[in-house]
């Protein structure tokens, strides 16, 4: 074996020994960069399931409170202390208000000779700290300013519709 040959060999082996020391040491640092990563994931991944949760809950009870809401709506009538009767009651269901009262009808009705004059209140029942929307803030309004009227609308034989003040 000659000195080149013997040099080759040495040069071979040392140079297959750096191409495995840099690999492996690439190996170990992507393993790292893996195990950063990894780390990362699962913590954005029990951020979003805990935010996930805090979302699910703040949904669930924004829904049982409006649902709640709602009954206690339905059912304020039934409440001791409410001052209307509840045959002059008409329910609307928060379409813009709960309630239409004709307070009174039933008296008149009972006794049509009683003189007993009708009063027409638009109610709308709140829950806890409700308040009212813009456009029930309108309908107040209107009613305050004594924009309201009375129309019959009849339908004609001829399918046609004719308004009466």
């Amino acid at each position: 074996m000659t000195v080149l040959t013997a040099f080759l060999i040495a040069f071979l082996i040392l140079f297959v020994y750096i191409i495995y020391t840099l690999a492996v040491g690439r190996q170990d640092e992507l393993q790292k960069q893996e195990e950063i990563h990894q780390a990362k994931l699962e913590e954005l991944n029990n951020s979003f399931s805990s935010r996930l949760s805090e979302e699910t809950k703040k949904t669930l009870d924004k829904s049982r409170s409006v649902l709640r809401g709602n009954v206690t709506e339905e059912l304020a009538p039934l409440l001791p202390g409410f001052k209307y009767d509840i045959n002059d009651i008409k329910l609307l269901g928060s379409r813009p208000i709960d309630y239409i009262i004709f307070d009174g009808m039933s008296e008149l009705r009972d006794n049509p000779d009683s003189g007993k004059l009708i009063e027409i209140v638009l109610a709308d029942i709140k829950f806890n700290k409700s308040t009212l929307t813009p456009i029930q803030k309108a309908i107040q309004e209107a009613v305050q300013a004594k924009r309201i009227r009375f129309e019959e609308i009849v339908i004609t034989r001829e399918n046609k519709l004719k308004y009466k003040a």
